[in-house]
């Protein structure tokens, strides 16, 4: 996928449009990653949002899965462009895979601690799936990348 990613990114980046969006400080690769980042996460919001309504009442579904879906996504890709940005500038150094999560570990400590202080009942349930999910796809795209820089 990298590779395809930056042929199109070069392609692209010979346009002016492509000049101002695609610089130094991020690339397609940010992009793609964030909003595969944020599409997961949205999704496990809306599922956490949708089983507590399963028993209650069937008619809302839809309606409580897009709720959670939208409340996670506006806010999440900004923070996982930077999260996709900081694991790609990354992709050049000896520890990795390392970085990478411990990367992911000061994130989920900072969702943890930003449930804790919104009052959330159970601080540690509401970041626990969404951290797995997290983990696996950090660890996947840190592996995409040493599989296309062959570090």
């Amino acid at each position: 996928m990298h590779k395809y990613l930056d042929e199109l990114e070069k392609k692209i980046g010979k346009t002016p449009s492509g000049k101002f969006l695609f610089n130094k400080y991020y690339s397609i690769k940010d992009l793609y990653w964030a909003v595969l980042y944020t599409t997961a996460f949205g999704i496990l919001a809306g599922l956490g949002n949708v089983f507590p309504e399963l028993q209650a009442n069937l008619s809302k579904i839809l309606y409580v899965f897009a709720q959670g879906f939208l409340n996670n996504t506006y806010l999440a890709f900004f923070i996982n462009i930077v999260y996709a940005r900081i694991i790609n500038f990354l992709s050049n150094k000896k520890y990795l895979k390392l970085y990478g999560n411990i990367l992911w570990a000061l994130v989920q400590l900072m969702f943890y601690t930003w449930h804790s202080m919104l009052g959330t009942e159970n601080p540690f349930q509401a970041v626990l799936l969404p951290a797995i999910a997290a983990l696996l796809i950090t660890n996947y795209h840190i592996n995409s990348i040493k599989i296309n820089s062959k570090i």
